[in-house]
Protein backbone atom coordinates (compact mmCIF):
# COMPACT_ATOMS: atom_id res chain seq x y z
CA UNK A 1 0.00 0.00 0.00
CA UNK A 2 1.27 3.39 -1.43
CA UNK A 3 1.10 6.04 1.85
CA UNK A 4 1.05 10.01 1.57
CA UNK A 5 3.94 10.15 3.31
CA UNK A 6 5.80 8.06 0.54
CA UNK A 7 4.18 9.84 -2.47
CA UNK A 8 5.42 13.32 -1.01
CA UNK A 9 9.36 11.98 -0.26
CA UNK A 10 9.29 10.64 -3.51
CA UNK A 11 7.77 13.89 -5.24
CA UNK A 12 10.62 15.92 -3.11
CA UNK A 13 13.10 13.70 -4.40
CA UNK A 14 12.35 13.86 -7.94
CA UNK A 15 12.16 17.93 -7.29
CA UNK A 16 15.93 17.37 -6.00
CA UNK A 17 17.37 15.31 -8.60
CA UNK A 18 15.68 17.54 -11.26
CA UNK A 19 17.46 20.69 -9.60
CA UNK A 20 21.04 18.87 -9.26
CA UNK A 21 20.86 18.28 -13.41
CA UNK A 22 20.01 21.50 -14.43
CA UNK A 23 22.77 23.18 -11.98
CA UNK A 24 25.62 20.63 -14.24
CA UNK A 25 23.89 21.17 -17.29
CA UNK A 26 24.40 24.76 -16.68
CA UNK A 27 28.34 24.13 -15.23
CA UNK A 28 28.28 22.37 -18.27
CA UNK A 29 26.89 25.06 -21.16
CA UNK A 30 29.06 27.63 -19.28
CA UNK A 31 32.72 25.36 -19.85
CA UNK A 32 31.60 25.20 -23.15
CA UNK A 33 31.20 28.77 -23.31
CA UNK A 34 34.51 29.79 -21.67
CA UNK A 35 36.12 26.71 -24.19
CA UNK A 36 35.18 28.00 -27.18
CA UNK A 37 35.88 31.82 -26.04
CA UNK A 38 39.46 30.56 -25.63
CA UNK A 39 39.75 29.01 -29.05
CA UNK A 40 38.22 32.59 -30.42
CA UNK A 41 40.72 34.30 -28.27
CA UNK A 42 43.56 32.30 -29.86
CA UNK A 43 41.89 32.11 -33.53
CA UNK A 44 42.31 36.45 -32.89
CA UNK A 45 45.67 35.89 -31.78
CA UNK A 46 46.63 34.15 -34.73
CA UNK A 47 45.06 36.26 -36.94
CA UNK A 48 46.87 39.45 -35.65
CA UNK A 49 50.33 37.82 -36.08
CA UNK A 50 50.05 36.74 -39.25
CA UNK A 51 51.65 38.97 -41.87
CA UNK A 52 49.47 41.18 -44.02
CA UNK A 53 49.65 40.06 -47.53
CA UNK A 54 49.83 42.93 -50.50
CA UNK A 55 46.94 42.48 -52.99
CA UNK A 56 49.74 41.54 -55.58
CA UNK A 57 50.45 38.79 -53.61
CA UNK A 58 47.01 37.60 -53.06
CA UNK A 59 46.17 37.45 -57.04
CA UNK A 60 49.56 35.56 -57.27
CA UNK A 61 48.67 32.86 -55.10
CA UNK A 62 44.98 32.30 -56.78
CA UNK A 63 46.72 32.20 -60.26
CA UNK A 64 49.24 29.55 -58.64
CA UNK A 65 45.71 27.47 -57.01
CA UNK A 66 44.03 27.88 -60.47
CA UNK A 67 46.96 26.53 -62.69
CA UNK A 68 47.39 23.98 -60.00
CA UNK A 69 43.53 22.70 -60.28
CA UNK A 70 43.67 22.90 -64.00
CA UNK A 71 46.73 20.66 -63.75
CA UNK A 72 45.13 18.09 -61.84
CA UNK A 73 42.00 17.90 -64.25
CA UNK A 74 44.42 17.71 -67.03
CA UNK A 75 46.17 14.65 -65.57
CA UNK A 76 42.76 13.33 -63.95
CA UNK A 77 41.68 13.26 -67.81
CA UNK A 78 44.78 11.92 -69.24
CA UNK A 79 44.67 8.74 -66.85
CA UNK A 80 40.91 8.35 -67.64
CA UNK A 81 42.04 8.33 -71.16
CA UNK A 82 45.05 6.31 -71.37
CA UNK A 83 44.15 4.11 -68.17
CA UNK A 84 44.03 0.85 -70.40
CA UNK A 85 47.25 1.62 -71.82
CA UNK A 86 48.97 2.66 -68.09
CA UNK A 87 47.28 -0.61 -66.38
CA UNK A 88 48.93 -2.86 -69.18
CA UNK A 89 52.58 -1.31 -68.62
CA UNK A 90 51.67 -1.93 -65.13
CA UNK A 91 51.05 -5.51 -65.66
CA UNK A 92 53.90 -5.68 -67.74
CA UNK A 93 55.66 -3.93 -64.92
CA UNK A 94 55.03 -6.72 -62.40
CA UNK A 95 54.24 -10.39 -64.56
CA UNK A 96 56.39 -9.30 -68.42
CA UNK A 97 54.49 -13.05 -69.25
CA UNK A 98 50.89 -12.94 -67.90
CA UNK A 99 50.36 -17.46 -68.40
CA UNK A 100 53.37 -17.16 -65.70
CA UNK A 101 51.61 -15.03 -62.80
CA UNK A 102 47.70 -16.94 -63.54
CA UNK A 103 50.13 -20.26 -63.15
CA UNK A 104 51.15 -19.21 -59.60
CA UNK A 105 47.88 -17.36 -58.99
CA UNK A 106 50.18 -14.55 -58.34
CA UNK A 107 48.06 -11.02 -59.32
CA UNK A 108 45.90 -13.18 -61.19
CA UNK A 109 43.16 -10.73 -60.31
CA UNK A 110 44.72 -8.01 -61.47
CA UNK A 111 45.13 -9.77 -64.89
CA UNK A 112 41.86 -11.28 -65.25
CA UNK A 113 40.08 -7.72 -64.22
CA UNK A 114 42.42 -6.02 -67.13
CA UNK A 115 40.72 -8.73 -69.63
CA UNK A 116 37.16 -7.93 -68.14
CA UNK A 117 37.75 -11.70 -66.64
CA UNK A 118 38.09 -13.26 -70.01
CA UNK A 119 33.72 -12.91 -69.75
CA UNK A 120 33.81 -11.85 -73.32
CA UNK A 121 35.45 -12.11 -76.58
CA UNK A 122 35.53 -8.58 -76.90
CA UNK A 123 39.79 -8.08 -76.72
CA UNK A 124 40.12 -11.50 -78.62
CA UNK A 125 42.92 -10.43 -80.87
CA UNK A 126 43.13 -12.63 -84.36
CA UNK A 127 41.76 -15.71 -85.21
CA UNK A 128 41.14 -18.74 -82.87
CA UNK A 129 43.07 -21.64 -83.87
CA UNK A 130 42.33 -25.42 -83.09
CA UNK A 131 45.02 -27.43 -81.50
CA UNK A 132 45.01 -30.88 -82.57
CA UNK A 133 42.38 -32.91 -84.58
CA UNK A 134 38.83 -33.35 -83.22
CA UNK A 135 38.77 -36.51 -81.09
CA UNK A 136 35.84 -38.64 -80.29
CA UNK A 137 35.00 -36.76 -77.32
CA UNK A 138 35.73 -33.20 -78.62
CA UNK A 139 37.98 -30.58 -79.92
CA UNK A 140 39.76 -27.36 -78.43
CA UNK A 141 39.94 -23.95 -79.78
CA UNK A 142 43.55 -21.90 -78.49
CA UNK A 143 41.73 -18.10 -77.64
CA UNK A 144 44.24 -15.26 -78.42
CA UNK A 145 43.26 -12.11 -75.65
CA UNK A 146 45.15 -8.99 -75.85
CA UNK A 147 44.72 -5.26 -74.71
CA UNK A 148 47.56 -2.73 -75.47
CA UNK A 149 49.81 -5.23 -76.39
CA UNK A 150 49.43 -7.09 -73.35
CA UNK A 151 48.70 -10.65 -74.21
CA UNK A 152 46.86 -13.83 -72.51
CA UNK A 153 45.40 -17.30 -74.00
CA UNK A 154 42.15 -19.30 -72.70
CA UNK A 155 40.71 -23.18 -74.08
CA UNK A 156 37.99 -23.35 -75.41
CA UNK A 157 36.55 -26.58 -75.09
CA UNK A 158 33.76 -28.16 -77.72
CA UNK A 159 31.87 -31.71 -77.92
CA UNK A 160 32.19 -33.73 -80.58
CA UNK A 161 28.33 -35.17 -80.83
CA UNK A 162 25.81 -34.92 -78.64
CA UNK A 163 26.89 -38.44 -76.58
CA UNK A 164 30.23 -36.39 -75.76
CA UNK A 165 30.89 -35.72 -72.05
CA UNK A 166 28.18 -32.80 -71.40
CA UNK A 167 30.54 -29.33 -70.95
CA UNK A 168 27.63 -27.63 -68.96
CA UNK A 169 28.80 -30.05 -66.26
CA UNK A 170 32.41 -29.69 -66.84
CA UNK A 171 31.66 -26.00 -66.05
CA UNK A 172 29.39 -26.94 -62.73
CA UNK A 173 32.38 -28.58 -61.76
CA UNK A 174 35.14 -25.90 -62.60
CA UNK A 175 33.19 -23.48 -60.33
CA UNK A 176 33.62 -25.61 -57.80
CA UNK A 177 37.48 -26.29 -58.83
CA UNK A 178 37.75 -22.10 -58.78
CA UNK A 179 37.04 -21.99 -55.05
CA UNK A 180 40.07 -24.38 -54.54
CA UNK A 181 42.90 -22.63 -56.75
CA UNK A 182 43.99 -20.09 -53.93
CA UNK A 183 44.49 -23.27 -52.01
CA UNK A 184 46.20 -25.55 -54.44
CA UNK A 185 48.82 -25.15 -57.24
CA UNK A 186 48.01 -28.01 -59.68
CA UNK A 187 44.29 -26.70 -60.54
CA UNK A 188 43.44 -24.47 -63.53
CA UNK A 189 40.68 -21.99 -63.51
CA UNK A 190 37.54 -22.54 -65.54
CA UNK A 191 36.58 -18.72 -66.72
CA UNK A 192 32.45 -19.08 -68.76
CA UNK A 193 30.34 -21.19 -70.24
CA UNK A 194 28.97 -20.32 -73.96
CA UNK A 195 26.61 -22.09 -76.53
CA UNK A 196 26.82 -22.15 -80.75
CA UNK A 197 24.52 -20.45 -81.80
CA UNK A 198 23.15 -22.57 -84.04
CA UNK A 199 24.46 -26.56 -85.58
CA UNK A 200 25.34 -24.87 -88.33
CA UNK A 201 27.83 -22.78 -86.34
CA UNK A 202 28.87 -25.60 -84.69
CA UNK A 203 29.89 -27.80 -87.71
CA UNK A 204 31.97 -24.69 -89.29
CA UNK A 205 34.20 -24.77 -86.18
CA UNK A 206 34.50 -28.47 -86.10
CA UNK A 207 35.80 -28.68 -89.66
CA UNK A 208 37.96 -25.56 -89.90
CA UNK A 209 41.46 -25.11 -88.30
CA UNK A 210 40.62 -21.58 -87.30
CA UNK A 211 37.57 -19.24 -86.77
CA UNK A 212 37.33 -15.37 -86.41
CA UNK A 213 34.48 -13.21 -84.93
CA UNK A 214 33.64 -15.24 -82.20
CA UNK A 215 30.95 -13.47 -81.42
CA UNK A 216 29.40 -14.22 -84.45
CA UNK A 217 29.51 -18.51 -83.37
CA UNK A 218 28.82 -18.16 -79.78
CA UNK A 219 26.30 -16.66 -77.14
CA UNK A 220 27.87 -15.93 -73.42
CA UNK A 221 25.68 -17.96 -70.94
CA UNK A 222 25.56 -15.84 -67.86
CA UNK A 223 25.39 -18.41 -64.85
CA UNK A 224 27.86 -16.93 -62.68
CA UNK A 225 26.85 -19.48 -59.51
CA UNK A 226 25.50 -23.32 -61.03
CA UNK A 227 24.71 -24.39 -57.50
CA UNK A 228 21.94 -21.90 -56.66
CA UNK A 229 19.08 -23.49 -59.20
CA UNK A 230 17.49 -20.25 -60.02
CA UNK A 231 15.60 -19.85 -63.26
CA UNK A 232 18.83 -19.33 -65.40
CA UNK A 233 20.33 -22.30 -64.03
CA UNK A 234 17.67 -24.47 -65.25
CA UNK A 235 17.44 -22.88 -68.17
CA UNK A 236 21.11 -23.72 -69.17
CA UNK A 237 20.42 -27.40 -67.74
CA UNK A 238 17.15 -27.07 -69.95
CA UNK A 239 19.72 -26.33 -72.98
CA UNK A 240 22.48 -28.55 -72.00
CA UNK A 241 19.38 -31.49 -73.13
CA UNK A 242 17.90 -30.15 -75.78
CA UNK A 243 21.48 -28.99 -77.45
CA UNK A 244 24.19 -30.95 -75.80
CA UNK A 245 26.67 -30.51 -78.44
CA UNK A 246 25.96 -27.13 -78.85
CA UNK A 247 27.45 -26.06 -75.52
CA UNK A 248 31.51 -24.59 -74.72
CA UNK A 249 33.82 -23.76 -72.17
CA UNK A 250 36.28 -21.49 -71.51
CA UNK A 251 39.16 -22.15 -69.43
CA UNK A 252 42.39 -21.33 -68.67
CA UNK A 253 45.58 -22.03 -70.66
CA UNK A 254 49.04 -22.22 -70.82
CA UNK A 255 51.65 -21.94 -73.25
CA UNK A 256 54.01 -24.44 -74.30
CA UNK A 257 53.24 -27.08 -71.63
CA UNK A 258 54.44 -31.17 -71.65
CA UNK A 259 51.88 -33.55 -70.51
CA UNK A 260 53.13 -36.32 -67.94
CA UNK A 261 53.11 -39.12 -70.52
CA UNK A 262 55.28 -37.49 -73.34
CA UNK A 263 57.99 -36.70 -69.93
CA UNK A 264 57.72 -40.44 -68.21
CA UNK A 265 57.82 -41.73 -72.00
CA UNK A 266 61.13 -39.49 -72.33
CA UNK A 267 62.63 -40.62 -68.43
CA UNK A 268 62.12 -44.60 -69.62
CA UNK A 269 64.17 -44.35 -73.48
CA UNK A 270 66.39 -42.45 -71.21
CA UNK A 271 66.63 -45.85 -69.11
CA UNK A 272 65.32 -43.99 -65.75
CA UNK A 273 67.28 -41.06 -65.48
CA UNK A 274 65.34 -38.11 -63.81
CA UNK A 275 68.02 -35.68 -62.43
CA UNK A 276 66.01 -33.52 -60.68
CA UNK A 277 62.89 -36.39 -58.88
CA UNK A 278 60.45 -34.83 -61.79
CA UNK A 279 58.59 -38.17 -61.48
CA UNK A 280 58.21 -37.91 -58.22
CA UNK A 281 57.51 -34.40 -57.33
CA UNK A 282 54.73 -34.47 -59.78
CA UNK A 283 53.24 -36.90 -58.01
CA UNK A 284 53.61 -35.73 -55.51
CA UNK A 285 51.55 -32.30 -56.53
CA UNK A 286 48.68 -34.20 -57.22
CA UNK A 287 48.59 -36.65 -54.46
CA UNK A 288 48.65 -33.77 -51.51
CA UNK A 289 45.57 -31.91 -53.69
CA UNK A 290 44.21 -35.52 -53.99
CA UNK A 291 44.68 -37.03 -49.99
CA UNK A 292 43.19 -33.13 -48.41
CA UNK A 293 39.74 -33.13 -50.76
CA UNK A 294 39.46 -37.42 -50.86
CA UNK A 295 35.68 -36.83 -49.68
CA UNK A 296 34.65 -33.90 -51.81
CA UNK A 297 36.60 -34.47 -55.21
CA UNK A 298 37.53 -37.75 -57.37
CA UNK A 299 38.69 -37.01 -60.44
CA UNK A 300 37.60 -40.45 -62.93
CA UNK A 301 39.83 -39.69 -65.68
CA UNK A 302 43.79 -39.10 -64.01
CA UNK A 303 45.84 -40.29 -66.65
CA UNK A 304 49.21 -39.26 -67.62
CA UNK A 305 47.63 -36.96 -70.58
CA UNK A 306 45.73 -35.29 -67.93
CA UNK A 307 48.41 -33.96 -66.25
CA UNK A 308 50.77 -31.19 -67.87
CA UNK A 309 54.15 -29.59 -66.49
CA UNK A 310 54.53 -26.00 -67.53
CA UNK A 311 57.83 -24.59 -67.85
CA UNK A 312 57.28 -21.03 -66.76
CA UNK A 313 61.01 -19.66 -67.75
CA UNK A 314 63.23 -21.05 -70.88
CA UNK A 315 66.30 -21.18 -68.66
CA UNK A 316 66.34 -24.59 -66.94
CA UNK A 317 68.25 -23.14 -64.05
CA UNK A 318 65.46 -20.88 -62.57
CA UNK A 319 63.82 -22.72 -59.74
CA UNK A 320 60.58 -22.48 -58.37
CA UNK A 321 60.32 -23.27 -54.42
CA UNK A 322 57.96 -25.19 -53.06
CA UNK A 323 56.97 -25.41 -49.27
CA UNK A 324 53.83 -27.97 -48.68
CA UNK A 325 53.16 -28.21 -44.56
CA UNK A 326 51.78 -31.74 -44.34
CA UNK A 327 51.10 -31.36 -40.36
CA UNK A 328 52.10 -31.19 -37.10
CA UNK A 329 54.25 -28.70 -38.17
CA UNK A 330 56.39 -30.10 -40.47
CA UNK A 331 57.02 -29.03 -43.91
CA UNK A 332 58.16 -30.64 -46.96
CA UNK A 333 60.49 -28.34 -49.24
CA UNK A 334 62.04 -28.68 -52.81
CA UNK A 335 62.76 -26.70 -55.87
CA UNK A 336 61.77 -27.27 -59.22
CA UNK A 337 61.38 -25.64 -62.95
CA UNK A 338 57.39 -26.72 -63.22
CA UNK A 339 54.08 -25.90 -62.50
CA UNK A 340 52.18 -29.13 -62.20
CA UNK A 341 48.33 -28.61 -63.61
CA UNK A 342 45.44 -31.26 -63.39
CA UNK A 343 42.70 -30.92 -66.40
CA UNK A 344 39.87 -32.49 -67.69
CA UNK A 345 37.40 -32.03 -65.10
CA UNK A 346 34.08 -33.53 -67.12
CA UNK A 347 33.58 -37.01 -65.41
CA UNK A 348 34.57 -35.49 -61.61
CA UNK A 349 32.97 -36.22 -58.74
CA UNK A 350 32.31 -32.96 -56.93
CA UNK A 351 30.88 -32.09 -53.51
CA UNK A 352 27.10 -30.62 -54.62
CA UNK A 353 26.47 -32.71 -57.40
CA UNK A 354 23.51 -34.61 -56.21
CA UNK A 355 21.70 -31.65 -55.98
CA UNK A 356 22.65 -30.72 -59.78
CA UNK A 357 21.98 -34.30 -60.67
CA UNK A 358 17.90 -33.76 -59.24
CA UNK A 359 17.73 -30.68 -60.82
CA UNK A 360 18.45 -32.03 -64.12
CA UNK A 361 16.02 -35.22 -63.43
CA UNK A 362 13.35 -32.62 -62.95
CA UNK A 363 13.52 -31.39 -66.78
CA UNK A 364 11.68 -32.90 -69.31
CA UNK A 365 14.47 -31.92 -71.81
CA UNK A 366 16.73 -34.66 -69.85
CA UNK A 367 14.40 -37.74 -70.30
CA UNK A 368 14.62 -40.31 -70.80
CA UNK A 369 16.60 -41.96 -68.01
CA UNK A 370 17.92 -38.11 -66.70
CA UNK A 371 19.98 -37.31 -69.38
CA UNK A 372 21.90 -40.40 -69.90
CA UNK A 373 22.39 -40.12 -74.09
CA UNK A 374 22.99 -36.24 -73.55
CA UNK A 375 26.63 -36.46 -72.35
CA UNK A 376 25.18 -37.56 -68.68
CA UNK A 377 26.18 -41.24 -69.13
CA UNK A 378 28.40 -41.13 -66.22
CA UNK A 379 26.02 -39.73 -63.42
CA UNK A 380 25.23 -43.55 -62.47
CA UNK A 381 23.05 -43.95 -59.14
CA UNK A 382 24.61 -47.36 -58.52
CA UNK A 383 27.60 -46.17 -55.79
CA UNK A 384 31.18 -47.09 -57.24
CA UNK A 385 31.75 -50.56 -54.91
CA UNK A 386 28.87 -52.02 -57.01
CA UNK A 387 29.09 -49.85 -60.70
CA UNK A 388 30.30 -52.59 -63.28
CA UNK A 389 31.46 -49.64 -65.44
CA UNK A 390 35.22 -49.50 -63.98
CA UNK A 391 34.09 -48.44 -60.74
CA UNK A 392 33.11 -44.81 -62.16
CA UNK A 393 30.00 -42.48 -61.09
CA UNK A 394 29.95 -39.04 -61.19
CA UNK A 395 27.63 -38.99 -58.82
CA UNK A 396 29.89 -40.64 -55.82
CA UNK A 397 33.62 -40.44 -54.59
CA UNK A 398 35.82 -43.14 -55.32
CA UNK A 399 38.95 -42.74 -52.36
CA UNK A 400 40.80 -45.06 -54.97
CA UNK A 401 39.88 -44.79 -58.22
CA UNK A 402 42.55 -41.90 -58.47
CA UNK A 403 45.29 -44.27 -58.42
CA UNK A 404 44.86 -44.54 -62.14
CA UNK A 405 47.95 -42.15 -62.18
CA UNK A 406 49.97 -43.32 -59.47
CA UNK A 407 49.45 -47.15 -61.11
CA UNK A 408 50.30 -45.63 -64.90
CA UNK A 409 53.78 -44.09 -63.43
CA UNK A 410 54.69 -46.84 -61.25
CA UNK A 411 54.09 -49.47 -63.34
CA UNK A 412 57.16 -50.60 -66.04
CA UNK A 413 58.71 -47.57 -64.73
CA UNK A 414 62.70 -47.87 -65.13
CA UNK A 415 63.62 -44.90 -63.08
CA UNK A 416 64.68 -46.34 -59.56
CA UNK A 417 63.19 -44.56 -57.16
CA UNK A 418 59.41 -44.73 -58.78
CA UNK A 419 60.54 -48.30 -58.66
CA UNK A 420 60.93 -48.08 -54.95
CA UNK A 421 57.47 -46.97 -54.07
CA UNK A 422 54.93 -49.24 -53.36
CA UNK A 423 52.77 -50.94 -56.09
CA UNK A 424 48.92 -49.92 -56.01
CA UNK A 425 46.35 -51.98 -55.57
CA UNK A 426 44.08 -51.45 -58.94
CA UNK A 427 42.13 -53.63 -60.35
CA UNK A 428 41.78 -52.84 -63.95
CA UNK A 429 43.54 -50.51 -66.45
CA UNK A 430 40.67 -47.61 -66.22
CA UNK A 431 39.17 -48.09 -62.54
CA UNK A 432 39.00 -49.85 -59.00
CA UNK A 433 36.91 -50.33 -56.37
CA UNK A 434 37.19 -48.08 -53.25
CA UNK A 435 39.21 -49.26 -50.02
CA UNK A 436 38.00 -46.79 -47.36
CA UNK A 437 40.59 -47.27 -45.15
CA UNK A 438 44.13 -46.43 -45.20
CA UNK A 439 47.04 -48.44 -44.56
CA UNK A 440 44.84 -52.16 -44.62
CA UNK A 441 47.75 -53.38 -46.56
CA UNK A 442 51.08 -52.55 -45.64
CA UNK A 443 52.82 -53.86 -48.68
CA UNK A 444 50.35 -52.02 -51.52
CA UNK A 445 48.70 -48.56 -51.95
CA UNK A 446 45.21 -48.78 -51.63
CA UNK A 447 43.47 -45.24 -51.83
CA UNK A 448 44.88 -41.62 -52.19
CA UNK A 449 45.54 -40.89 -48.69
CA UNK A 450 48.14 -44.59 -49.02
CA UNK A 451 49.80 -42.69 -51.78
CA UNK A 452 50.06 -40.11 -50.47
CA UNK A 453 51.75 -40.92 -47.28
CA UNK A 454 54.34 -43.12 -49.62
CA UNK A 455 55.24 -40.25 -51.57
CA UNK A 456 55.74 -38.20 -48.16
CA UNK A 457 58.05 -40.79 -46.71
CA UNK A 458 59.94 -40.88 -50.22
CA UNK A 459 60.09 -37.59 -50.20
CA UNK A 460 61.23 -37.05 -47.08
CA UNK A 461 63.87 -40.13 -47.29
CA UNK A 462 65.70 -38.45 -50.73
CA UNK A 463 65.19 -34.60 -49.76
CA UNK A 464 68.80 -34.08 -49.41
CA UNK A 465 69.45 -35.37 -53.14
CA UNK A 466 66.76 -32.97 -54.64
CA UNK A 467 69.20 -30.51 -56.96
CA UNK A 468 69.05 -27.00 -55.13
CA UNK A 469 70.28 -23.62 -57.40
CA UNK A 470 71.50 -20.47 -55.78
CA UNK A 471 69.16 -17.98 -54.21
CA UNK A 472 69.33 -15.92 -57.26
CA UNK A 473 67.51 -18.24 -59.45
CA UNK A 474 64.82 -18.91 -57.53
CA UNK A 475 62.23 -16.90 -59.37
CA UNK A 476 59.46 -17.85 -56.86
CA UNK A 477 58.50 -19.25 -53.71
CA UNK A 478 54.90 -20.82 -53.05
CA UNK A 479 53.95 -21.96 -49.77
CA UNK A 480 51.18 -24.45 -49.86
CA UNK A 481 48.89 -24.88 -46.75
CA UNK A 482 45.99 -27.44 -47.49
CA UNK A 483 42.42 -26.32 -46.69
CA UNK A 484 43.41 -24.50 -43.69
CA UNK A 485 44.21 -21.13 -45.95
CA UNK A 486 45.32 -19.81 -49.03
CA UNK A 487 48.49 -20.60 -50.59
CA UNK A 488 51.14 -17.47 -49.95
CA UNK A 489 53.08 -17.08 -53.31
CA UNK A 490 56.00 -14.76 -54.18
CA UNK A 491 56.92 -13.97 -57.65
CA UNK A 492 60.81 -12.14 -57.71
CA UNK A 493 61.79 -10.48 -60.58
CA UNK A 494 65.06 -10.31 -60.64
CA UNK A 495 65.99 -13.00 -58.57
CA UNK A 496 65.40 -14.24 -54.70
CA UNK A 497 68.39 -12.11 -52.51
CA UNK A 498 67.60 -13.18 -49.23
CA UNK A 499 66.87 -16.76 -47.80
CA UNK A 500 64.53 -16.21 -45.68
CA UNK A 501 62.92 -19.74 -44.94
CA UNK A 502 60.70 -18.04 -41.87
CA UNK A 503 57.66 -18.85 -43.58
CA UNK A 504 55.72 -16.38 -41.92
CA UNK A 505 53.14 -14.45 -43.20
CA UNK A 506 54.82 -11.23 -42.14
CA UNK A 507 58.13 -12.44 -43.86
CA UNK A 508 59.46 -8.84 -44.99
CA UNK A 509 63.12 -9.67 -45.80
CA UNK A 510 61.54 -11.31 -49.27
CA UNK A 511 60.82 -8.09 -51.25
CA UNK A 512 59.08 -10.10 -54.43
CA UNK A 513 57.65 -6.87 -55.96
CA UNK A 514 59.24 -3.67 -56.43
CA UNK A 515 56.00 -2.14 -57.11
CA UNK A 516 53.11 -3.75 -55.61
CA UNK A 517 50.21 -1.28 -56.76
CA UNK A 518 48.86 0.96 -59.20
CA UNK A 519 49.45 3.86 -57.78
CA UNK A 520 52.80 3.44 -56.48
CA UNK A 521 53.70 1.73 -60.21
CA UNK A 522 52.45 5.34 -61.66
CA UNK A 523 55.18 7.36 -58.93
CA UNK A 524 58.11 4.76 -59.85
CA UNK A 525 57.35 5.31 -63.59
CA UNK A 526 57.42 9.28 -63.19
CA UNK A 527 61.03 9.22 -61.11
CA UNK A 528 62.17 6.92 -64.09
CA UNK A 529 61.50 9.61 -66.60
Amino acid sequence: MITRSKTSASRNSASASKKSASRNSASRNSASRNSASKKSASRSRTLKNRPKLSLSEIEAKRKRLKTLRRARNIIGRNFQKHQSKIRANFLKAICSDSGVCLAFGKEQNKIKRFFHNFSDFSLVNGNARRLGKPSTNGFIYEIPYERNTYRAHAILKNSTTNQSDNLVYEYFVGQYINTLTQHYPCLVETYGLYQYKNPDRWLSAKRSKSIMNLDNYFRKLNVPNMFQYNKSVIHVIKESCKFPKLQSVLIQHFHDVESFESYTSLCNKLKGIDQEYTQLITLFHVYYFLHHNRENFTHYDLHTDNVLLYQPFADPDKKIKYVYHIGKGKTIEFQSQYVIKIIDYGRSYVKGVTEFYKNMCDQKECDPNCGKDKGYELMNEVPPEQNDFYNITSLYPNVSHDLRLYNMVVKNNKNFTIKSLKPPLYVEEYGTPPVKKNNTDPSEVCNVSDAYNELVDKMQSISESIPTTTNENIVAKITVYGEDKPMKIQYYQSGHKNDDDDDDDDDDDDKPYPIVSLKKWIKWAEKKK
